[in-house]
């Protein structure tokens, strides 16, 4: 009789020595965890542009599924960095989707998990990542002279840029900025216009960095830095002098077949030992160099395309090392 209770006393005590697991992806009461979310936009690698100020972005992704049929609900993490160490926006949602909102120009990652009515929470979607733009901000403006790395003799130089276009159609000003420094902590001069080009008088014998931004109320990100190295007065040299002939600044011609012209002339230097670089290219295309050698001073350029706009510049140098970097000039080929 006694082998009957205890028997009955083991039995009891397995049955009830059966533990509850708990949260964090663990069975509570036999209960199943859901599975993983997955998302479904902003894509991976995508590019948004927000419309109108303090707009919300729109987050969704497909729900988890649920073997016991549990209720469901979601995390999610927006963040700066992809390690998630640095936290834009965190919330709970009872649904597949929401809306944040967040900073433009600005890389984001982002990552599901959701967690069932019994508190079992399962592991995290794959991380995505997107670029929110600011599409009220101006286009980045496009560097186009001088060219980067130039040296020039001539101190007076004017610089050029694209035109930056904004979605609102409000007008549109740029800050050239001039450092002697590449990262522009030191020694910084802010040029105001609403031109694409400024002429500067520079100081001789200096390192110069130089960028863009345009802003019509929201700044556009900086364009690209270039730099350049102004040389100093040679003692008894002087800079060759150069005139552009043909075409004329802006001119309009409907031929595909262009001769440009050019003539330059320098005091200590013969004409036949001047050299040329020629650059050459369409109007928001980096200039390209085409030509170069002693004592040319022309250029033809075939297989031009109708209705559309190009630029030249010509690069002078005397026996002596001065070069005189010409302007840039345009011309339109209309049909």
């Amino acid at each position: 009789m006694k082998n009957i209770w205890a028997l009955i006393i083991l039995i009891l005590f397995c049955s009830c020595s059966d533990e509850d697991t708990g949260e964090n992806g663990n069975d509570t009461n036999n209960n199943i965890t859901p599975n993983a979310p997955t998302l479904v936009t902003p894509g991976n690698g995508s590019t948004l542009t927000t419309q109108v100020a303090d707009e919300e972005i729109y987050f969704e992704w497909n729900p988890s599924y649920d073997p016991d049929n549990d209720v469901v609900s979601y995390y999610i993490e927006v963040a700066y960095d992809s390690s998630f160490n640095s936290i834009s926006s965190q919330l709970y949602s009872s649904v597949t989707y929401n809306t944040i909102y967040l900073y433009p120009n600005q890389v984001y990652y982002w990552r599901v998990k959701s967690k069932d009515s019994n508190f079992n929470i399962s592991p995290f979607s794959q991380t995505w990542s997107f670029y929110l733009e600011d599409g009220l901000a101006p286009t980045i403006p496009q560097l186009i002279f001088p060219l980067d790395e130039t040296e020039c003799s001539n101190n007076d130089l004017t610089f050029y840029w694209n035109e930056s276009t904004t979605q609102n159609g409000n007008s549109i000003t740029y800050k050239l900025y001039i450092s002697t420094t590449p990262d522009f902590s030191n020694g910084v001069d802010i040029y105001t216009t609403s031109n694409t080009e400024y002429n500067i008088q520079l100081t001789q014998s200096t390192a110069i960095y130089w960028k863009v931004e345009a802003t019509n109320g929201t700044n556009s990100s900086f364009s690209e830095a270039r730099s350049l190295y102004t040389q100093g007065n040679g003692t008894s040299n002087t800079m060759p002098q150069l005139d552009y002939i043909f075409p004329e600044d802006g001119m309009s011609t409907s031929s595909q077949s262009i001769l440009l012209q050019w003539q330059a002339f320098d005091n200590e230097t013969s004409s036949v030992n001047l050299t040329y670089k020629v650059y050459f290219s369409e109007l928001g295309q980096e200039l390209q160099l085409v030509d170069e050698g002693y004592a040319i001073n022309t250029y033809t350029a075939n297989g031009l395309n109708f209705n559309t706009t190009y630029q030249w510049s010509v690069w002078v140098t005397d026996e002596d090392g001065a070069t005189n970097v010409g302007e840039v000039y345009t011309f339109n080929v209309d049909f």
